[in-house]
């Protein structure tokens, strides 16, 4: 395509998720409590960690980390998409598109992208910017680049879904081998764990191994990783630890003296 016959794209337009007025009302409320649960639960526990010595360990230290990143992905496309649903023309700057997929992805596949010239199409079917719609607006072939990325994205999503989904089962195995009454508890607290896995890498491996990319499906599962997971991570990982709740409990104890003294 002669990128002389047509003006530069600065900004793109968001088609997000639907154009009722009354399915946008709702899309508002459940997506706004989601989002403030997951920071407000994220934000406690990095607090609690931090503040605690008696947590000052590698575990938590992974489970402090965990929560951070997940505010961080909660806080990268979720504000602007609540807001969005209210606006006639959902519009986001090419700027800003590139941040978006810098803090979602590895700063290796961004240096692939970052240079694209942008000259037609700045229409994108989505409620936020990631790698395949983003190129495909590109005013050049991408076809080479287009298979670089979904191979890219697609092993690391599968094998990291695959190496996890085959460490839960080594954990049960080894764990019926020793005990045949843990099994059961092993089991419990897995399959939550299993739970959050599927939500996450299950829409990230169909958004970049999915044979029909025209499909908007992908969109829709966007949202598990980018809102449903974060909620959930603080609820599976953390709040079910007996630990974690002591810890709480000692730092709302504190807060409570704090306030009460003269």
């Amino acid at each position: 395509m002669d990128a002389g016959n047509h003006s530069v794209v600065s900004e793109f337009f968001l088609m997000g998720l639907a154009s009722s007025w009354e399915i946008q009302i709702l899309l508002f409320l459940i997506f706004t409590i989601f989002y403030v649960a997951s920071m407000l639960g994220n934000l406690l526990i990095v607090l609690t960690i931090i503040s605690d010595h008696h947590l000052h360990s590698p575990l938590y230290f992974l489970l402090a980390n965990l929560s951070f990143i997940d505010t961080g992905v909660s806080s990268i496309a979720t504000p602007k998409m609540i807001y969005d649903l209210f606006r006639k023309y959902k519009v986001i700057s090419l700027k800003g598109c590139i941040t978006q997929m810098f803090f979602i992805h590895t700063v290796v596949q961004l240096a692939f992208v970052v240079n694209l010239p942008f000259c037609g199409a700045n229409k994108m079917d989505s409620f936020y910017c990631d790698f395949p719609r983003f190129i495909k607006l590109a005013c050049i072939d991408t076809y080479s680049l287009q298979f670089l990325i979904m191979a890219n994205s697609g092993f690391i999503s599968m094998g990291t879904f695959f190496i996890l989904i085959v460490s839960y089962i080594f954990i049960l195995v080894t764990v019926r081998k020793h005990s045949s009454g843990g099994l059961a508890k092993a089991l419990s607290t897995l399959s939550a764990h299993i739970t959050v896995v599927v939500f996450f890498f299950g829409p990230c491996i169909i958004v970049y191994v999915w044979p029909f990319p025209n499909l908007s499906i992908d969109k829709f599962l966007a949202i598990f990783y980018v809102i449903i997971t974060p909620f959930l991570n603080p609820i599976i990982y953390t709040f079910r630890n007996k630990e974690m709740k002591m810890a709480m409990r000692r730092l709302f104890d504190k807060v409570l003296c704090f306030r009460k003294s003269p």
